[in-house]
């Protein structure tokens, strides 16, 4: 299992080429973290690059008190926080792209398995800006709730309420869009 942490501290000793298996772990999950707040792909790549210029510039401010990943992911949930904050006006939705389908055979399922997640990422976007980064944070990235607790600068009992009502929430979004299907 790969370790930010060790990671980390190889590349403050002079490894340079652990700075790059940082980026090969974390920067694709890192965009979709903050596209999570942002809704805007393209600037959530650019954030997520200053994210690790930032780990550059500020070498030594990672104390290693937390995981690595819970580290970098606070920077990207700041960082998202302050795009909001400064430049709200062009904030944009994301949109849906299907992925290609390689085996015609499994067109029927692969289908079904996109308007799945189509449906569940549709709900999910409906949930308040707290209970998506929780949601995404916990079941995407798999953080534990203490991780996922620094991360949104709360305590481990507060992302225990949140997941809680997150959860219920989502349950009722997603009988309201099986009852409107039922309509169809």
């Amino acid at each position: 299992m790969f370790n930010g942490n060790e990671c980390y501290r190889r590349y403050l000793s002079g490894e340079e080429h652990a700075f790059d298996e940082l980026m090969d772990a974390y920067h694709d999950s890192l965009i979709l973290f903050i596209n999570k707040y942002i809704c805007n792909y393209s600037v959530a790549e650019e954030l997520a690059a200053d994210c690790f210029v930032e780990l550059i510039v500020h070498k030594k401010r990672f104390l290693g008190n937390s995981d690595f990943k819970t580290y970098l992911y606070s920077i990207g949930r700041h960082k998202a926080i302050d795009f909001i904050r400064k430049d709200s006006k062009k904030k944009t939705l994301p949109s849906d792209e299907l992925p290609e389908i390689e085996d015609d055979e499994h067109v029927e399922t692969a289908f079904i398995e996109n308007e799945e997640k189509r449906n569940l990422h549709a709900a999910i976007s409906r949930l308040s800006e707290d209970y998506r980064s929780v949601v995404y944070l916990i079941f995407f990235e798999e953080l534990s709730y203490e991780a996922a607790a620094k991360v949104l600068g709360k305590s481990k009992k507060q992302i225990d309420n949140l997941i809680y009502r997150a959860k219920s929430a989502l349950k009722k979004i997603l009988a309201e869009g099986d009852g409107a299907n039922a309509q169809q």
